[in-house]
């Protein structure tokens, strides 16, 4: 059996989630990949937004979000500058990666 040049042998229950690094909100969330990897480094991640409703349920049972909002994020954009949303999360950081549909699709002639 070949070793691994990184011993990646951890478990989700024995991680320390330290909370202690600031807040974070997931766009774009998919099923949670960046929200762990907030995580991990010790961020606390409070909420996420996704467009697609089955990916949005992945995220929702890998994370239970205080906050999941459901939607286009330009909608979501307009309620958080009717509500002042961002002020009233206290977020430390607003996770905006780029979304991956655009890679997934199929360009045909």
């Amino acid at each position: 059996m070949e070793i691994h040049k990184f011993p990646y042998n951890w478990k989700l229950a024995e991680a320390n989630f330290t909370k202690d690094k600031g807040k974070v909100f997931s766009c774009f969330a998919c099923g949670g990949g960046s929200t762990m990897g907030y995580k991990l480094a010790g961020f606390d991640v409070i909420g996420c937004n996704e467009i697609d409703p089955k990916v949005n349920q992945v995220y929702v049972t890998n994370h239970a979000p205080r906050f999941n909002f459901l939607g286009d994020i330009r909608e979501l954009r307009e309620r958080e500058r009717e509500r002042a949303t961002t002020r009233t999360l206290q977020l430390g950081y607003f996770g905006r990666l780029t979304p991956m549909f655009h890679f997934l699709l199929i360009r045909q002639p």
